[in-house]
């Protein structure tokens, strides 16, 4: 009796998880685009004010290292490429909806 509840419970569990899994995936189908534009836009704010920070804290002080402050800087400067590339993107992608005919 003890295998027989035994793999009646790993059957239950089973099946638990293959409907967290479905319940996941749902979620994850849910997240808007206007969500998504809004994550990136507050990343892109994050790693400017993280750069100006690491470049305030340069000039005033010596205890911030010059690599960190480039890394900084390189990074916020990625994700402002990042950021006009994908408005680009989305400006041509709204031209061409607008040109088709009806």
């Amino acid at each position: 009796m003890s295998e027989v509840s035994a793999i009646t419970a790993v059957s239950a569990i089973s099946a638990n998880d293959k409907t967290s899994q479905s319940t996941a995936a749902q979620k994850a189908e849910t997240v808007s685009f206007e969500a998504i534009l809004r994550d990136g836009m507050a990343s892109l704010q994050s790693d400017i004010q993280k750069a100006t920070d690491a470049v305030q804290r340069f000039a005033l002080s010596s205890d911030m290292p010059i690599h960190d402050v480039m890394i900084a800087m390189e990074k916020a400067r990625f994700s402002v490429e990042l950021t006009l590339e994908v408005r680009n993107r989305l400006v041509e992608g709204y031209r061409e909806i607008m040109n088709m005919q009806i």
